[in-house]
């Protein structure tokens, strides 16, 4: 019986890639010290090597608008020459600079992982032929290593060799900083409010909409037939991701799952995510090291 394998970058590292979220850091700084203070100044994010992607895009909805928006506003109202048409060119300036700054996150990671590096190995062939695969990863480390056709491979945020614009992001819904009105329908606008809330399009861009993308690939998944076994490598199940693996247990009822995990300390709490998100009984879940394979 075929099964579907889930592929994170756990498993591009497994083969000795570099695609760490420290590898994609260290190359910021080397070729974008600009977005790399960026970064630093507006994101809350860590640089440790226990820092992994789910962690990275779940830090991506740490975006600090406040910060960004007070380093933008030399607005003084109090001041006798001051004007409303300055808030007009506060707002234009605050779109164009967070524009900038997500159009230079988004650039920077397709940049890098443009350039990663396949270590020289020959093709190894533990999978079956039958088998289908939901890549999360941006590389085509299963056709090159593994010598897996493309067209049995679902590259679910986009493949570099495909051209694809490449989709990385938080899974938190951002709401509008100010509607307009308060609790009792008064309005709350004030010559600031179009420019503050200008200043949350990172939080918006930097969104991972995965009700959009599950429906686009919806052919694929349920075009799948036959699946028995769910193996996932190298996936740490970040929150961003949790809607693909419910969909994958409502799409497969009936299948037994394998989750890799890395090392013992983690072995415990993606055990307790994995039952969480699919729903299945402990008796259907399997943990377990990718080098069983």
């Amino acid at each position: 019986m075929p099964t579907l394998y889930i592929i994170g970058n756990g498993f591009d590292l497994h083969n000795g890639l570099k695609t760490s979220y420290a590898d994609f850091h260290r190359y910021i700084i080397k070729n974008n010290k600009e977005l790399e203070s960026q970064i630093d100044q507006y994101f809350y994010m860590s640089t440790n090597a226990e820092y992994l992607w789910k962690d990275f895009e779940n830090d991506l909805s740490t975006f600090d608008t406040e910060g960004f928006y007070e380093a933008y506003d030399f607005t003084d109202v109090m001041s006798d020459s001051f004007k409303i048409s300055e808030t007009y060119g506060l707002q234009d300036e605050i779109e164009q600079e967070t524009e900038r700054l997500t159009d230079s996150i988004k650039e920077g990671f397709t940049d890098w992982v443009e350039e990663i590096e396949f270590p020289e190995k020959e093709v190894c062939n533990v999978f079956h032929a039958e088998d289908a695969f939901i890549t999360f990863n941006y590389t085509n480390t299963l056709e090159l290593m593994y010598g897996i056709q493309t067209e049995r491979i679902l590259y679910i945020h986009g493949s570099v060799e495909g051209h694809d614009e490449l989709i990385f992001g938080h899974g938190e819904e951002i709401e509008t900083e100010d509607d307009g009105l308060d609790e009792d329908g008064n309005s709350t606008r004030t010559m600031f409010t179009d420019a503050r809330n200008a200043s949350q399009y990172p939080l918006h861009a930097l969104f991972k909409d995965t009700d959009r993308i599950l429906k686009t690939h919806a052919p694929f998944i349920n075009g799948l037939s036959g699946i028995n076994t769910i193996c996932v490598l190298g996936h740490s199940l970040g929150k961003a991701d949790w809607p693909y693996f419910e969909k994958l247990s409502q799409v497969f009822p009936d299948a037994f799952w394998k989750i890799s995990y890395y090392s013992e300390w983690e072995y415990e709490s993606l055990a307790e995510v994995a039952l969480k998100i699919t729903g299945i009984p402990e008796n259907r879940l399997k943990m377990i090291r990718i080098d069983e394979l």
